[in-house]
């Protein structure tokens, strides 16, 4: 038997590749979105919220990356069972937008 490794190997069409890259890009965009508090974390956190202690500042970025990877393996699991994967991403970012931007109206922590 002569069979090649690259026998065994299925092609993806492109518009598999499509998908990956903007499943990418959109990632980047929520993670920029998430972590782009750092630089003005002191500003926007500790005078905002009338918070003293960088411990609290720091949980107010780590509580927020701690649940986005819990709740990634939940509605993951949750979107292959339910064949929906579109759908899934599309409410995680659209909630994650309206989550973020709850927080500039939110008087106190």
């Amino acid at each position: 038997m002569n069979r090649k490794v690259s026998d065994n190997i299925p092609e993806i069409d492109k518009e598999g590749y499509r998908e990956i890259y903007i499943l990418g890009i959109l990632t980047f965009l929520l993670m920029f979105s998430v972590t782009l508090i750092y630089p003005v974390m002191e500003d926007f956190v500790m005078e905002r919220f009338d918070v003293t202690s960088i411990a609290e500042t720091s949980l107010f970025v780590s509580i927020n990356l701690a649940a986005h990877v819990i709740f990634a393996l939940i509605w993951g699991s949750t979107s292959d069972k339910v064949g929906k994967r579109k759908i899934f991403i599309f409410t995680g970012f659209l909630g994650n937008a309206l989550l973020m931007f709850s927080l500039t109206l939110a008087p106190t922590m």
